[in-house]
C-alpha cells in the first residue's frame, strides 16, 4: 500500500500509497476550491506568468517577515496544514546568515510585469487584488498564489475542498490557539491518484494525543480516484461529527498518491499556508527557517514546527537549533515522545531555551531505533502573514537547486528570497554559493549571477535577499540555478512587501538533480466565483537542452463548473533551465503559444504534465484574485514521478 503522511489536520498528511500519505491537519479553515466563499470582484490579474521564467537559486538568509495574521476572512479553501508559520524572510532586521527579519519577499511570481518595490495592495492580496495591477506586468506569478483556495469550490456547491476543510476546522480547532498566533485554524486537504487505474484510498485521523479522531460518513472512505489524475477534496471544518482539536491523517492508497493540505484562518482576518503531503519519513529532518519572537519588517517572527511520526510504534525525537549568524548549535530540545501516525506542534514562540528575537535552523532527529518523522514549519509573521514549507530529509540534500520564479523588487512589491542551508562538514569560503539567474519577463540584463559575500558555517544559512540587497537588479524576473560547495537544502520565500496587505508565501526549491519526467498537483482552479484561482509552474531541470511537455488537465466533476470537461494542451517547449507558467487567475485561455491552458472559468481539477525528453518538476500557487485583507497566498511543491 502507498502511504502519505498529512502531519498537520489543523491536519498533517502522511500519504501511503500502495503505500500511504501522511498529512498533519490543523482546525478546518475555508477550502480552496469552495464556492462558499464571496465570488471574486474579479481583479484583473496583473499578466501571466512568464511562460519560462527560470527558478530562483538563491534563497533567502534573513528571517522571515511576519505578516500579521489577518483577524477577518479566511484564507483560501486549500488544505491546512496546521497554524502556518509564516515561511518568509523577514526583510527588516536580517540577522548575520539568518534571514532577514525584514519583510520577507513572496515567492510567488508576479502575474504582471514586476513592480519596483513598492506593492499594489490590491493585486498582491489574495482576496482583494485589483484585477488591474494584476493584469499588469506581474500578474502572471502574484495572481497565481494570491487567492488558490476559495476559487477552487464555486458558490453554490460544496467542493470537495470544502468538505475537507470543515472537518479540519472542527477537528483542529485548538491548534489556533498556540502562542505562535492567535487565530483559530482549520485546513482541509486534496488527494490525486498519480496511477494509470483507479485507486482505492482509506484514511485514519488521529488526534495529537495518539487517539483515534472519529469523523463523519462523509470524511472515512474509503474512497475511489479515477486513474491518472482523479481527485478529491475533503474539508474538515464542514464535518459535524469530528471535535474541535489538532491532529494528522494517514491515506492508504492501492496506487501511487499525492495530497496537498491548506492551513486557513476562516470566518476572521485571513492568514494561509499550504504544503505537500509526506510518502515516507526521515529519521533525520532539515527545517532551514526557523525563528522565535523574531523581529521584521512584517512583524513579530515566531515558528511552529509539526512533527509527524509517520511509524506505527511511539518514537522518541530531539530538535537541535543552531544559530543564523554563526551556525554555533543554540539548544537541543529532547523529551518529545509521539505516539505511531501522530503529529507533535511544537511552538517555537514559547520555548525556554531560545533567546527572544532569534532565527535560526532546525534539525529534528528521530532518536528511536528504525524511527522516521515527516516535519512542515509554520511561520507567522505579524498578525496575518504565514509561510509555510515541508521540512527536508536528509536523503534530500545536494549540491543544485533551482528556483523557477524569482522576484526582485517588482512594482506591486513581490520579491522571493532564496535560503540555504549549509549541511556540509566545514565552512563554506566567500564567492563559493553561485546563483545563476536568467531573465524571462520584463527589463533589466538578461541574466546575472550572484555570489555569497560572507562566509556561510557549517549548519547556517545564507540568503539571496533582493529586498535588501540593493546590488541585485530590480523589476527582474527570471528563474536561478544555485549550486554549493557541498550537501544544502533551499527553500523560496515569496512576499509583497510595502503592499496594503500582508501576503506571503513558500515552497522547497527544486532539486536540479531530479530524474522524473512527469509532475502533478492535485489542485488547479480557474478564475472561481469566490475569487479562488491557481497558478502552476513547470521547470527544465535541464540546462543544456530544451525539454517539450504536455498538460494533460484533468476534471474534478465534483468541484468543477457544470459542462466542464478534461482538457489537454501541448507539447510546449520550453528552453534548458527556464520554467513555463500557466496562470489560471488571468480571464481567457491563458495568452498565446505555450501560455495558452484553455481552462474555462470555474474549472477545478488536477494536472499531470508529462515530458518527452527532459527531466521536469513543478510547484503550485493558490491564491484569491479578489482578496481584499490580511494573507490569502499560498504555494506548494508538485509531486514528480
Amino acid at each position: 500500500m502507498k502511504k502519505i503522511v498529512s502531519m498537520l489536520l489543523v491536519l498533517m498528511l502522511v500519504l501511503l500509497w500502495s503505500s500511504s500519505a501522511v498529512v498533519a491537519q490543523e482546525p478546518a479553515g475555508e477550502d480552496a476550491a469552495s464556492p462558499d466563499t464571496e465570488t471574486p470582484t474579479e481583479t484583473p490579474v496583473p499578466t501571466e506568468i512568464p511562460t519560462e521564467t527560470p527558478v530562483p537559486t538563491e534563497t533567502p538568509t534573513e528571517t522571515p517577515v511576519p505578516t500579521e495574521t489577518p483577524t477577518e476572512t479566511p484564507v483560501p479553501t486549500e488544505i491546512p496544514t496546521e497554524t502556518p508559520v509564516p515561511t518568509e524572510i523577514p526583510t527588516e532586521t536580517p540577522v548575520p546568515t539568518e534571514i532577514p527579519t525584514e519583510t520577507p519577499v513572496p515567492t510567488e511570481i508576479p502575474t504582471e510585469t514586476p513592480v519596483p518595490t513598492e506593492i499594489p495592495t490590491e493585486t498582491l492580496v489574495p482576496t482583494e487584488i485589483p484585477t488591474e495591477e494584476i493584469t499588469e506586468e506581474i500578474t502572471p506569478i502574484e495572481e497565481v498564489i494570491e487567492n488558490p483556495e476559495e476559487e477552487i469550490v464555486e458558490p453554490g456547491e460544496t467542493s470537495i475542498i470544502e468538505e475537507a476543510d470543515a472537518a479540519l476546522e472542527a477537528s483542529n480547532a485548538d491548534i489556533s490557539s498556540a502562542a505562535a498566533t492567535s487565530k483559530a485554524l482549520s485546513t482541509n486537504f486534496t488527494m490525486v491518484n498519480l496511477g494509470t487505474v483507479q485507486a482505492t484510498v482509506s484514511l485514519e485521523y488521529r488526534k495529537n494525543t495518539g487517539a483515534l479522531w472519529p469523523v463523519g460518513a462523509a470524511y472515512q472512505g474509503p474512497f475511489t480516484l479515477a486513474a491518472n489524475g482523479g481527485s478529491k477534496q475533503l474539508r474538515q471544518y464542514f464535518d459535524t461529527d469530528m471535535s474541535s482539536g489538532k491532529g494528522s491523517v494517514v491515506l492508504s492508497s492501492d496506487q501511487p498518491l499525492g495530497a496537498i493540505s491548506q492551513i486557513l484562518a476562516r470566518n476572521q482576518v485571513p492568514s494561509s499556508g499550504a504544503y505537500s503531503g509526506a510518502s515516507t519519513g526521515s529519521s533525520q529532518v532539515y527545517a532551514p527557517l526557523v525563528a522565535k519572537q523574531g523581529g521584521s519588517a512584517s512583524g513579530t517572527v515566531n515558528a511552529e514546527i509539526v512533527i509527524q511520526n509517520t511509524g506505527t510504534s511511539n518514537v522518541n525525537v530531539a530538535v537541535d537549533f543552531y544559530n543564523n549568524s554563526n551556525g554555533a548549535l543554540a539548544f537541543t530540545k529532547t523529551g518529545i515522545s509521539i505516539p505511531g501516525n501522530t503529529s507533535y506542534y511544537y511552538d517555537l514562540s514559547t520555548e525556554a531555551g531560545l533567546p527572544n528575537n532569534w532565527f535560526g535552523s532546525a534539525v529534528v532527529r528521530a532518536t528511536s531505533a528504525g524511527g522516521a518523522v515527516a516535519v512542515v514549519t509554520n511561520l507567522f509573521m505579524g498578525a496575518d502573514l504565514l509561510q509555510t514549507y515541508n521540512g527536508f530529509a536528509a536523503s534530500q540534500a545536494a549540491t543544485k537547486w533551482m528556483n523557477p520564479s524569482f522576484f526582485s523588487r517588482l512594482t506591486n512589491g513581490l520579491s522571493t528570497v532564496m535560503t540555504v542551508q549549509n549541511l556540509s562538514a566545514s565552512d563554506w569560503s566567500v564567492n563559493s554559493v553561485v546563483a545563476s539567474c536568467v531573465r524571462t519577463q520584463g527589463s533589466g540584463p538578461a541574466n546575472f549571477t550572484l555570489r555569497n559575500t560572507t562566509i556561510v558555517k557549517r549548519n547556517a544559512p545564507y540568503n539571496f535577499n533582493p529586498v535588501t540587497d540593493m546590488t541585485i537588479p530590480g523589476n527582474w524576473v527570471g528563474a536561478c540555478t544555485v549550486t554549493t560547495p557541498g550537501a544544502a537544502v533551499m527553500i523560496v520565500q515569496m512576499r509583497y512587501v510595502g503592499a496594503p496587505y500582508p501576503e506571503g508565501a513558500a515552497f522547497n526549491a527544486l532539486d536540479a538533480n531530479g530524474t522524473a519526467k512527469k509532475c502533478s498537483v492535485p489542485l488547479i482552479a480557474k478564475r472561481l466565483s469566490n475569487g479562488f484561482a491557481t497558478v502552476f509552474t513547470v521547470q527544465n531541470l535541464s540546462t543544456t537542452s530544451a525539454a517539450h511537455v504536455t498538460f494533460q488537465y484533468k476534471v474534478n466533476t465534483a468541484e468543477s463548473a457544470p459542462g466542464t470537461t478534461d482538457v489537454t494542451v501541448g507539447p510546449y517547449t520550453i528552453p534548458a533551465g527556464a520554467s513555463l507558467q500557466h496562470n489560471h487567475r488571468l480571464p481567457g485561455n491563458g495568452g498565446s503559444g505555450s501560455l495558452v491552458h484553455n481552462l474555462p472559468d470555474g474549472w477545478v481539477g488536477s494536472v499531470v504534465v508529462t515530458s518527452s525528453d527532459q527531466p521536469i518538476d513543478c510547484y503550485a500557487q493558490l491564491t484569491y484574485y479578489t482578496n481584499k485583507s490580511g494573507d490569502t497566498f499560498m504555494a506548494h511543491n508538485g509531486f514528480t514521478y
